[in-house]
């Protein structure tokens, strides 16, 4: 009989694993346990078939090095921590599992009435199994993912995020959501700062390195990414329009021929709004079109004047703009206060003309509904 690890030290018979093939990626994804206790865990996750896998060691850690085994200290007086490795060019085909590091294949263990889902190693890291013997993780069913993951914000590490699912947070939120994926990694905040503070009083939390790039998942990066860049959206500058009111959801709309647009926008952030397009054209098709517009980074010395096609009375505007590779939007939002105080707006818009595209010559002003 083989020896391989299943559930702790316990011999199996290499006889009684079978292969566990699924087209479905997304059916391995989940945690498997390694070794005995605490032991370690391969946390595999799967997003649009993007695969990320971590291993999680278990370490129980000060600023020296493990007091325990130098015996400094007592077992009991120490939280559990954990270290992090992140495997590289992972490929799953046909129910075997290949990565840089490690490789193996996903079984299935049945013995008498017990049966275990599980990932074999067949070179593990658990360097105690021998040589030329596997080591199998059993998946575990009884354990959320998002419990591997300490703090307030555990998704930032295990999905990944849109501008959508994050810019309704406030701008503490964000800050904590991307700070504690550093902290989970153990990273030395400043010292004395916010962030050192706040973490210090967190059980799970053990300042350990000043760089903690390597941990850092695809996910992770790209998390950070978007939160940093709905972070700037939000940043005050010397200039912080007046109009239009935050959080109020205004329509705004227009008609010429054939032609009619409707322009809803929301204001989430000093200088941000959120926006959606939707134009028709009769007898041809119709458009739409959502995002965020910002104002330009930098700072802002104050409105710019337009012209009011409806009154030809000269107003000052503040412009928001969206712009991608092959589509641009520029969104002119103000008040002729002297004669109204609807809310006014102008676009200047190019999506490849897709349909009807917009400049200030061809379409009249919004007006607020």
């Amino acid at each position: 009989m083989a020896v391989c690890q299943n559930i702790g030290a316990t011999k199996i018979n290499p006889e009684l694993i079978s292969p566990w093939k699924e087209s479905d990626f997304k059916k391995y994804e989940g945690i498997y346990h390694f070794g005995e206790g605490d032991g370690s865990n391969l946390i595999l996750l799967v997003n649009n078939n993007k695969i990320s896998i971590q291993i999680r060691e278990t370490g129980y850690w000060t600023e020296g090095g493990y007091a325990l085994e130098s015996g400094i200290t007592q077992l009991s007086e120490l939280d559990l921590k954990w270290e992090y490795k992140n495997l590289t060019n992972i490929k799953i085909i046909d129910g075997k599992f290949f990565s840089n590091e490690y490789s193996g294949e996903f079984v299935l263990y049945k013995e008498d009435s017990n049966s275990y889902f599980g990932l074999k190693i067949n070179n593990p890291w658990n360097t105690w199994i021998g040589e030329k013997r596997y080591e199998i993780g059993v998946k575990r069913n009884d354990f959320n993912v998002l419990n591997c993951y300490a703090g307030q914000f555990p998704v930032a590490s295990i999905q990944f995020l849109t501008k959508g699912d994050v810019y309704s947070y406030n701008s503490d939120d964000l800050a904590l959501m991307r700070n504690e994926i550093f902290a989970r990694y153990g990273y030395k905040f400043k010292e004395k700062g916010t962030f050192e503070i706040y973490f210090k009083k967190q059980n799970w939390y053990y300042p350990k390195y000043r760089d903690i790039t390597a941990f850092l998942t695809d996910i992770e990066l790209h998390n950070i990414s978007i939160i940093k860049e709905i972070e700037e959206y939000r940043n005050e500058d010397i200039y912080v329009p007046e109009f239009p009111e935050k959080n109020k959801k205004i329509v705004l709309s227009a008609k010429q021929g054939n032609l009619a647009i409707a322009l809803t926008i929301k204001r989430i952030g000093n200088k941000t709004i959120e926006y959606s397009l939707e134009m028709v054209e009769f007898g041809k098709k119709n458009y739409s079109k959502k995002g965020l517009a910002s104002m330009a980074d930098g700072p802002s010395l104050g409105s710019e004047s337009d012209e009011s096609s409806v009154s030809g009375v000269s107003y000052l505007y503040d412009e928001y703009v969206d712009k991608k590779e092959d589509c641009y939007m520029y969104i002119r939002l103000g008040k002729e206060e002297k004669t109204s105080n609807y809310l006014l707006g102008k676009i200047i818009k190019n999506c490849n003309d897709k349909i009807k595209d917009i400049d200030l010559n061809n379409f009249p002003t919004l007006i607020e509904k």
